[in-house]
């Protein structure tokens, strides 16, 4: 395939990454609007994020069917329809019950979505989509700041016009584009084949599940749940330990974010440099030193829970180093596995199974034994049990090297 087209998909996926990301983000920042748009209490109306978990993990469980079924290009190409269709209609929704649907569709189509962003940008690129796995990561961190910005300077309806036009934009670039899958030309598509045969012992298009995958998508569920509830709580966190002033919970949250994109940001250079080269074993190393260095940061606030210098310190190097996890554990799925709709819809789950479930029972056990270190304790869990999984991951990349050596 050319490189021009190449950087042509690239950056499509990177925009349908993007208009994920501020559907997410909208959803939960705007829950007190929401909550007055129904006329019911912020309390009662958080329900809908577990709606949208629900959403979530039907959507992660159905995204293989779904691109077994059809081409990820146009499954893609139909949810970014119906979401700037959601997305304009949001400010005239009145009901408690529409907006629980509303959030329990997002939930739904989001990971298929994304699922199908992740497979085509893994077949398009190959071995060298590593920096693409990362920008796609970026995007959806890119909206965590541009979706607050735009409901301050323009209010709730202008928001929500901009972000459907937005959708609607995407969708119209993606329909410009051809499907790349069809560029592959069918001794190819056999090559492809074969090689999922010969790896995962299932028959031609239908390859058994790999082992990596599973434990790829637990490194995934924990370093995502631990990521997305700081992101979520963190103002709870600093109204409850008054480690800072309250009204500077924005700047904390800010400083978090903005670390978080300067790591992933130097990720994509790291990816982009040395992209053929970066073999399994070299970013199980990396994904080692970014975890163990996230899990010290978490200790030291553990031990000095009252030091602020510190506090600021290791809010901003958590961002910045456990943040590009993620898109290295894409890349290391990508060049670890043989990739394919069954895989992609694991490592998916992994991800947004534990964006709720752990955001979710964190909150649950902080709340039960009226602890706000639980976030902290949780984010040090985000990085411990992802380092425990490296060990089995490094065993089965060595089995099957050993194999396909002999």
């Amino acid at each position: 395939m050319p490189t021009n087209l190449r950087l042509v998909f690239g950056a499509s996926y990177f925009l349908v990454m993007l208009a994920i990301g501020v559907i997410v983000i909208g959803l939960e920042i705007n829950l007190v609007q929401f909550a007055e748009l129904s006329n019911t209490t912020t309390k009662t109306f958080s329900s809908a994020l577990l709606t949208r978990a629900a959403g979530s993990i039907i959507g992660s469980f159905l995204c293989a069917k779904m691109l077994h079924y059809q081409t990820p290009h146009y499954v893609i190409l139909q949810i970014l329809f119906v979401d700037a269709g959601l997305l304009l209609a949001i400010p005239f929704i009145t009901s408690g019950l529409a907006f629980q649907f509303l959030y329990f569709g997002f939930g739904l189509l989001v990971p298929i979505t994304e699922a199908g962003v992740q497979y085509l940008t893994c077949e398009v690129h190959k071995e060298e989509a590593g920096p693409w796995l990362q920008l796609n990561s970026i995007g959806m961190w890119i909206a965590t700041v541009a979706v607050p910005l735009l409901h301050y300077y323009f209010g709730l309806e202008m928001e929500y016009f901009c972000l459907g036009c937005f959708s609607f934009l995407v969708f119209t670039v993606l329909l410009c584009i051809p499907n790349p899958l069809r560029g592959l030309a069918k001794d190819l598509r056999q090559a492809i084949k074969e090689t999922i045969e010969e790896r995962s012992g299932g028959e031609a298009g239908a390859p058994r599940l790999q082992v990596s995958e599973v434990l790829i998508a637990c490194m995934l569920f924990w370093v995502m749940g631990a990521l997305v509830q700081i992101t979520s709580y963190m103002d709870e966190y600093i109204m409850q330990t008054r480690i800072v002033p309250e009204e500077m919970s924005d700047l904390v949250l800010i400083t978090f974010l903005t670390c978080a994109l300067a790591g992933q940001g130097l990720a994509v250079f790291f990816q982009s440099c040395i992209a053929i080269k970066c073999r399994s074993d070299q970013l199980l190393n990396m994904i080692f030193m970014l975890l163990a260095l996230g899990s010290m940061c978490m200790l030291l606030l553990l031990f000095f829970p009252t030091n602020v210098q510190l506090f600021w310190l290791c809010i901003a190097m958590y961002g910045f180093l456990v943040c590009p996890v993620s898109g290295y554990c894409y890349d290391l799925w990508n060049k670890m596995c043989v990739v394919s709709e069954t895989g992609v819809g694991v490592v998916i789950f992994g991800a947004y199974s534990g964006s709720g479930l752990v955001t979710y029972t964190s909150y649950l056990l902080w709340t039960y034994l009226h602890c706000p270190q639980i976030l902290i304790i949780v984010s040090l869990l985000g990085c411990v049990v992802p380092l425990m999984l490296l060990l089995p991951i490094r065993v089965t990349h060595l089995q099957t090297n050993l194999k396909f050596a002999v």
